[in-house]
């Protein structure tokens, strides 16, 4: 699978069956907006996917409510294009009747038939992932896909990504 680390400014994560750039850690996948890849059926992932699931819910309310705390909000969505697959990060979801909306955070790099920018419409069932930064505390809360990746890093490398993204990934 691959999946962005981060827009830009933040961390985007895609999982697909393709090779890296060549960046040597996590850290510097996510300053390039590099994509980063693990297997289909990757425990850590799938794990990232169910607990995103399981928190959807409360997040959403909390987007739809403008909570204040609440800055940057981001949703990882599937996107398929025949048979490549990416997750990109859309942001400032929104929904409306059942459909979400917001917009594309990363550039595509397997998938050929959206765009960075571009306005995304999609169900609740394409999002794997979320995450905000906190205004309070400014950790970055959620970004489940991300400690995934992490128990592939070496612990040098997983700690230099949580200190520099202020990520915690045993709240």
């Amino acid at each position: 699978m691959r999946c962005h680390l981060f827009p830009a400014s933040a961390l985007i994560l895609c999982l697909t069956a393709c090779g890296s750039r060549g960046e040597s850690n996590i850290t510097a996948k996510a300053k390039s907006d590099e994509v980063a890849s693990v297997s289909a059926d990757d425990p850590a992932m799938l794990r990232a996917f169910a607990r995103a699931r399981d928190t959807l819910g409360a997040f959403l309310v909390r987007v739809a409510a403008k909570d204040p705390v609440v800055r940057e909000p981001l949703v990882k969505v599937k996107v398929l294009d025949g048979d490549a697959v990416e997750y990109f990060w859309v942001a400032s979801p929104t929904e409306t009747s059942g459909v979400y909306t917001g917009t594309v955070m990363n550039e595509p790099e397997r998938v050929h038939n959206i765009r960075n920018g571009q306005t995304l419409s999609f169900p609740r069932t394409q999002i794997y992932d979320w995450m905000y930064t906190d205004a309070n505390s400014s950790k970055m809360i959620g970004n489940y896909t991300a400690c995934a990746l992490l128990t592939h890093e070496t612990p040098v490398s997983a700690a230099e990504f949580r200190k520099n993204y202020h990520l915690d990934c045993d709240p």
